[in-house]
């Protein structure tokens, strides 16, 4: 496995044998392909450094913002994601008027790939 397939599993798969198997066929389905592809890209810094994580809200007044939202919103995560940690995704809905929150468990930040079948198209 390439050193781009194991950081697309540490960033965006759980670390469960259902989570890496759903991981491995998503890395075999990217990095493999040979037609129509975008440039190279690197992976965010967070594969050198975990500790960069989005977790913590240092200005507490940029919370009020998300109030004024008036659109049905969904907010939605994977319960192990070590990108944007999960308790984020709930401090985010609950500042968001109505707004509804789908926790994927067994999932990082690759939730949606990882559920692709179970999405609604329209959930809102």
């Amino acid at each position: 496995m390439s050193r781009g397939a194991e950081d697309a599993l540490y960033l965006f798969f759980a670390p469960t044998k259902t989570s890496r198997a759903i991981g491995k066929e998503f890395a075999g389905r990217i990095f493999t392909r040979e037609q129509d592809r975008t440039r190279s890209r690197r992976w965010p810094s967070a594969t050198r450094s975990p500790k960069r994580s989005l977790t913590g809200v240092p200005d507490m007044s940029k919370l009020a913002r998300p109030a004024g939202i008036t659109q049905r919103t969904l907010v939605a995560n994977g319960d192990t994601d070590i990108l944007v940690p999960a308790v984020n995704s709930y401090l985010l809905a609950g500042h968001i008027p109505h707004a509804e929150l789908l926790i994927y468990p067994d999932a990082g930040h690759g939730f949606l790939s990882q559920y692709r079948r179970d999405w609604r198209v329209g959930v809102m």
